[in-house]
């Protein structure tokens, strides 16, 4: 058996030195896993959330939040003591006056009882307008890292019930971000003593542990002590203790493929926004002798880009335009007809032509701004029901209808105004024949500037 040792330990020693190369590697792997894995924050998914907005950062990254209407709340599974990163912004549309008083606040809770509240205030420009450099959705608290000092294993946000529709982004913080205190909460945490000395037991920060992790890989002397270290969660210390939500953190994770917002949910969004209000304007028409007034409703919807998440904010602004009108096409002249055989005939001509048209618009607002002004063109179509009033007879009917428009928004008070030169076509044949005897139609056209007022509900 002597004349065999060396060749044992040669053998054992080659498969020590295998076993400690790849060893090396899976270190040096874990090493550069773990940096990564610190660099990149873990979004939290709502459990309640119908879907999800992708929004356009200042940095130009994509970022996505998650709606919620005024009272309602956000419901997350959250193991708690820890932190998580806030994002909040405003649906309302920037160009429109702040009217939700000076800020608001967002109640952050943790298993019922309030952590913090938030103060979420808009940026304002000098006109008290809502300013438009975070974009199409206002933001109204930008990086907010709260602590979460209790055990939990559920976290509600819930949006004030007096302000606008919310969207709200939640991660886990990253090294160096700033804590906000808990002092000012409104409630006071569970007084469980497991509660109150678990942040004692566990006060280093999150990406500290992992980190202890990472160098009790290379300590072999204690293995044991390594395995008890490498529990982070507290939900797996305490199961009976947390629900079956919290012991499965998989939905925290789950970010990289969240549910889109459905279509019934961006359509809903473009309804809440909707701008209504009067329209008037007056112009001169192209068959007709006096000034045409003009009288109308309007109502305007953003689509894009809330209904498409392709769509960028540098490209500007799409809405949809219904707009229902009346305008008035009168003449009132006098015709000297010559009469070969009794010499000049004067022929008094007077009428009124009724147009009230309904049309849908598309109004494409410029990505330019002049100053507080806001260049838009419009172009639609639809149809108009006529009414020819000559003496004591009439002519009614119906005609296709179309309208095209250069103009400017500006915000005013509460709403949005809307200043525009239009014009709106269309013709119609009330009967009269041409000299060759066909039938002859009339123009319905009108060249106008057109003042509406807009405001949301």
């Amino acid at each position: 058996m002597n004349r065999h040792s060396p060749k044992v330990a040669q053998s054992l020693l080659s498969e020590v030195q295998y076993g400690v190369r790849w060893m090396v590697l899976a270190v040096l792997g874990l090493a550069l896993a773990i940096p990564q894995a610190n660099a990149t924050p873990t979004e939290l998914v709502p459990l309640n959330g119908p879907g999800h907005f992708r929004v356009t950062e200042k940095d130009g990254t994509e970022a996505i939040y998650y709606p919620v209407d005024p009272g309602s709340e956000l419901q997350y599974a959250f193991t708690g003591p820890s932190k998580v990163v806030i994002w909040t912004r405003s649906t309302r549309p920037p160009d429109q006056p702040w009217i939700y008083g000076p800020y608001l606040k967002l109640p952050v809770q943790a298993d019922g009882w309030n952590v913090i509240d938030l103060i979420l205030r808009p940026r304002l420009t000098p006109m008290g307008t809502v300013d438009k450099s975070s974009g199409s959705f206002p933001i109204l608290a930008d990086k907010m890292l709260v602590d979460i000092p209790a055990n939990c294993s559920t976290l509600v946000l819930k949006a004030p019930s007096g302000g606008p529709a919310l969207l709200i982004r939640a991660v886990e913080p990253e090294p160096g971000d700033a804590i906000l205190s808990s002092a000012n909460s409104t409630a006071t945490p569970p007084s469980n003593p497991a509660d109150t000395e678990k942040p004692d037991e566990e006060s280093p920060e999150m990406w500290e542990a992992k980190d202890e992790l990472a160098v009790s890989l290379f300590e072999e002397e204690e293995p044991e002590e390594a395995e008890e270290e490498t529990p982070i969660a507290p939900a797996e210390e305490k199961p009976e203790e947390t629900t079956a939500e919290a012991s499965e953190p998989e939905p925290l994770a789950a970010v990289a493929t969240p549910e889109p917002l459905t279509m019934k949910a961006r359509i809903s969004q473009s309804i809440r926004n909707t701008r209504v209000g009067p329209q008037l304007g007056a112009g001169a028409p192209i068959h007709g002798t006096q000034i045409s007034p003009h009288f109308g409703a309007l109502a305007s919807a953003e689509i894009l880009p809330i209904l498409w998440d392709g769509w960028k904010p540098e490209w500007g602004s799409l809405h949809l335009q219904a707009g229902l009108s009346w305008y008035s096409l009168k003449v009132d002249e006098e015709l000297i007809w010559q009469d070969p055989y009794t010499g000049p005939v004067t022929i008094d001509v007077e009428y009124r032509t009724d147009v009230i048209p309904l049309l849908f618009d598309l109004r494409y607002e410029l990505p330019i701004e002049l100053g507080p002004v806001q260049p838009f063109a419009t172009l639609g179509a639809g149809a108009a029901f006529t009414r020819r009033v000559e003496g004591n007879a009439g002519n009614r009917g119906f005609a296709g209808s179309n309208r095209a428009a250069l103009g400017a928004a500006i915000s005013a008070g509460p709403g949005l105004g809307l200043a525009s030169m239009a014009w709106q076509g269309g013709r119609k044949n009330f009967g009269l024949l041409d000299p060759e005897g066909d039938s002859a139609k009339e123009g319905l056209g009108v060249l106008r500037l057109e003042l509406a007022y807009l405001v949301s509900f």
